[in-house]
């Protein structure tokens, strides 16, 4: 990534912003998200000095590079059969852990509602059967994408 010191992390780094916008690639809308969100809440980014100062940076491969990891670490796609959605880290929803009081975030799929840890794992319950958010609800459907 690009050597840029800057402590905001609302949505993202200021590192990961500012690898992004040199980099200049086509984003999908999770990460434009994510850069609204952290350019809204980070000064110098808004700042003409970080425009003047991006424009004297070159593109590289490597800066390429970063930034295409920067977006598989925001975005990842699902693995449910015949769906092409994506999983964006921003939307989580919490789920209850164990039998106690734990809860953890759990990601749903842009196209079908299939639910993800972050570790990028598919949600099940104790009976193995598939976690979805669907109109808010989460339900679980077994291997037939029946609701169970």
């Amino acid at each position: 990534m690009i050597l840029d010191l800057r402590t905001c992390n609302e949505g993202m780094s200021c590192d990961e912003y500012t690898t992004l916008m040199v980099a200049g690639l086509r984003m999908p809308a999770a990460i434009r998200e994510r850069m609204e969100q952290h350019i809204t809440a980070c000064s110098y980014h808004q700042s003409e000095t970080f425009h003047y100062s991006a424009l004297d940076i070159p593109v590289t491969e490597k800066i390429e590079q970063a930034a295409r990891e920067i977006i598989k670490k925001y975005v990842q796609k699902c693995s449910e059969n015949g769906c092409s959605g994506i999983i964006d880290i921003a939307k989580g929803v919490s789920l209850r852990i164990g039998c106690c009081t734990l809860f953890d975030s759990a990601f749903p799929c842009d196209q079908c509602g299939r639910l993800y840890w972050r570790n990028g794992s598919a949600v099940v319950n104790r009976q193995d059967h598939k976690a979805f958010l669907e109109n808010g609800q989460i339900v679980h459907k077994n291997d037939n994408n029946q609701l169970v």
